[in-house]
């Protein structure tokens, strides 16, 4: 007799095993159906990005299943790399919260404290270089480090669909 037929003998007390067979069955089946649960559509990075004066964002990832991902800040100040690993597609991939993020009308997000906005940050992909460029803006639309915005965490998701 195995453990989950003994638990569910004590708990309910049968005495045929009608009820043992059927919990056993399904739990076969349960077990089979996530066996052949097949696999996601996309690949995913899940991270909150700060920074630390003018360092490149460090990430504290939530979920990475697209592999080794990288950011730099090669280009000055409120300009970074998130460069991803190679076979990324731009014509499959998704950042979450942004409309069109193809180089022309990119959509800024509100960086607010309070209920005053403080600045702007937007994401958008170039497939020739394969990175994913952000960039973050004051009040004015200068371009500034995400330090600027003391201690603010801004969420990123990427999605690269099969």
């Amino acid at each position: 007799m195995t453990y989950i037929q003994k638990s569910y003998q004590k708990k309910f007390g049968n005495k045929d095993n009608s009820m043992e067979t059927n919990i056993i069955e399904d739990v076969a089946y349960l077990v089979e159906k996530a066996n052949n649960t097949p696999a996601p559509a996309y690949k995913v990075y899940t991270a909150l990005l700060t920074q630390s004066g003018t360092d490149a964002p460090v990430a504290t990832v939530l979920e990475n299943t697209l592999g080794n991902v990288t950011f730099s800040r090669d280009f000055g100040p409120g300009e970074y790399g998130i460069i991803i690993p190679e076979g990324f597609n731009i014509n499959k991939t998704f950042i979450t919260g942004f409309g069109n993020i193809y180089q022309s009308n990119i959509t800024h997000m509100s960086i607010a404290d309070g209920s005053n906005v403080t600045g702007y940050y937007t994401f958008y992909l170039y497939e020739p270089d394969g990175v994913i460029y952000t960039y973050f803006y004051d009040e004015t639309f200068t371009k500034v480090d995400l330090s600027y915005f003391n201690q603010t965490t801004i969420p990123i998701e990427i999605r690269v669909y099969n």
